[in-house]
């Protein structure tokens, strides 16, 4: 009497243990499902907002005329410890202007000629160009990614493969 109870005691644990990683496995794909849903509407927002200013901004040629660095010490990358932005000056029907850049990289240099778009009513809202593309790329790469996984997960648990 007292080995079945022991076995008893043996198959209730083992029980637990599976329950537990089941639990585990069952929150693991929720956030493989809700994460990316969150990636695609901020991804969503950032191609809309883009696409809206390629309709309502005008293109002009600025030139990066120095960088600003910011003082608070932050790891950009790297190569840099603080947030560096260029300082693009640009022309609009013979005025001057000039801005912080809202993207940087490495291959920028003072003097260069880069791409800005300004709001033709309002030629202080203004972007980089290139800019427009990024976010949306990365958010978009990681929906993806998450999406995928997501994907290979459910499959994987459908062919029994990750049953506990």
């Amino acid at each position: 009497m007292g080995e079945e109870s022991c076995c008893a005691a043996e198959q209730k644990d083992d029980c637990c243990r599976k329950e537990k990683v089941r639990t585990m496995l069952k929150v693991f794909l929720d956030v493989f499902f809700i994460f990316p849903l969150i990636l695609l509407v901020v991804t969503i927002i950032l191609i809309r907002n883009s696409v809206k200013k390629l309709r309502n901004y005008q293109e002009c040629t600025g030139t990066i005329i120095r960088f600003f660095k910011t003082t608070s010490p932050v790891r950009v990358d790297i190569h840099h410890r603080y947030g560096i932005s260029p300082v693009i000056a640009y022309q609009v029907h013979g005025k001057s202007y000039e801005f912080i850049g809202n993207y940087y990289s490495s291959w920028m240099k003072v003097d260069q000629e880069i791409q800005v778009m300004y709001h033709a009513e309002d030629p202080t809202q203004v972007t980089v160009k290139k800019g427009l593309y990024v976010a949306p790329l990365v958010t978009g790469g990681l929906t993806l990614a998450f999406t995928s996984a997501f994907f290979v997960l459910m499959l994987l648990g459908s062919k029994g493969i990750l049953v506990v």
